[in-house]
């Protein structure tokens, strides 16, 4: 009878400790859902992205009177696209070009990208403007006009055939701000994959811009870790190895390995196997004395552990928009 009794007592305590692991499991869940996803660098920093409002571009129309810069604060007023034939598109927003898309990220203006912005609407003009300013009704005075037009434009393009060369030389440990314009993550990318993202500000070397803002940039990832089961946290390493460079194509760089590290889950693991040892002594004490505590114990102890095992930790995730500080690791000359 004696052996029955005890028989009941564990098949009772092994089925309460049951549900307990299951309301634990439950509970786990519920509180893993609510913690933030945001990685950390590895210094212990946290790595977030900040909400970036989101609006289409604008096309604005050229006019002498065009306020390039906020009249209050300096701040750019207006982004501008150069495009292939040496024309531009300009904008009252940041973002991307409403035709090309990723492919042309509008870039803010400078004094200096002002000034050939100028020189380019004024040059075509022109022409207009002395014709408009002489008399119809003299047509030997508009022929000469015409001739005078034209002899510029002659002159433009032989000019053009010998560009004078210039390169500046971006040194090592210039820092290279840039913003994802991807999702990467250790639980869906792999090493050697590339991802693509843009400048977040321009690179100036001597009072002289050669890397605008929204400049796309390239980079690799070099090392990844996805997160164990019993112990060990989620790593990425990434590096840039290009920029589109204005005029040129892509130009590559070196830059030092930028490693993150995600989240650390040993106090959440300890605590899932303190509260499931706790349970497990609590019941068996109920039912069996000290010795049922310690059984109790023992089984609620195990059952913890089995949980963690069979648990992963966090993953760690970059989303778009998130902005990463690189370090040139060699010059890179632009010309």
């Amino acid at each position: 009878m004696t052996d029955r009794t005890s028989l009941y007592r564990t098949a009772f305590l092994t089925a309460a400790v049951t549900a307990g692991l299951v309301l634990l499991g439950v509970l786990t869940f519920l509180m893993s859902s609510r913690d933030s996803a945001a990685p950390t660098l590895a210094d212990g920093g946290a790595v977030t992205a900040a909400a970036v409002p989101v609006r289409i571009p604008t096309r604005v129309e050229y006019r002498d009177d065009l306020a390039f810069f906020d009249p209050v604060s300096g701040n750019p007023a207006i982004w501008f696209h150069k495009l292939t034939d040496g024309s531009y598109d300009l904008f009252d927003a940041a973002g991307f070009h409403p035709t090309y898309g990723k492919e042309a990220p509008l870039q803010t203006v400078t004094p200096m990208i002002v000034g050939d912005i100028k020189a380019y609407f004024q040059k075509d003009q022109e022409p207009v403007r002395r014709a408009a300013a002489r008399p119809a009704s003299r047509p030997a005075l508009r022929q000469r006009i015409q001739q005078s037009v034209a002899a510029p434009r002659v002159l433009e393009s032989q000019s053009s055939l010998a560009p004078v060369a210039r390169s500046i030389a971006i040194p090592a440990g210039t820092r290279l701000d840039v913003i994802l314009g991807q999702r990467l993550s250790t639980a869906t990318n792999s090493v050697g994959e590339n991802f693509e993202a843009t400048l977040a500000r321009p690179v100036i070397i001597v009072g002289e811009t050669v890397l605008e803002q929204g400049a796309t940039v390239t980079g690799r990832i070099t090392d990844l870790e996805r997160p164990g089961q019993v112990s060990g946290v989620a790593k990425l390493t990434l590096t840039l190895i290009g920029v589109y460079a204005e005029g040129e194509n892509n130009v590559s760089l070196q830059t030092a390995p930028l490693t993150m590290e995600g989240k650390s889950t040993k106090a959440k693991d300890a605590a899932k196997v303190g509260i499931v040892t706790a349970i497990g002594a609590t019941i068996g004490g109920l039912f069996g004395g000290g010795k049922g505590a310690a059984k109790g114990a023992a089984i609620g102890a195990g059952g913890g552990a089995g949980m963690v095992v069979a648990t992963r930790g966090e993953e760690l995730v970059l989303a778009p928009e998130q902005e990463l500080t690189f370090t040139l690791a060699r010059n890179v000359n632009i010309r």
